[in-house]
């Protein structure tokens, strides 16, 4: 699939979403990528790691990946739990001529 992004922040985004998998989760690491019509959807997740800690907070990764999103104006991140998992994904849209 091809996007139009900033390769250093895409590159950043995508490495702090396989390292927070990696550090906060356990088990294989799932990477999807779907290509689509208007938008290119990329979605990363693994089982939760359990530790009797506070549930998936904004930590740290996760804020430089929301500001990263919001400064780039074309993405969209969400995170969702489902059972034992916890999945990221990142939706890239095609950016607008202004």
């Amino acid at each position: 699939a091809e996007v139009e992004a900033d390769p250093t922040y895409l590159k950043q985004i995508l490495y702090n979403l396989v390292s927070n998998a990696l550090h906060h989760g356990r088990g294989a690491i799932l990477i999807r990528v779907r290509p689509g019509l208007d938008r290119v959807v990329v979605s990363i997740g693994n089982r939760i790691k359990r530790s009797g800690g506070k549930g998936s907070g904004l930590g740290v990764g996760k804020r430089i990946v929301a500001a990263l999103v919001h400064s780039h104006g074309n993405m969209r991140i969400a995170y969702r739990t489902f059972r034992e998992w916890h999945c990221a994904r990142l939706t890239i849209f095609p950016k607008t001529l202004r």
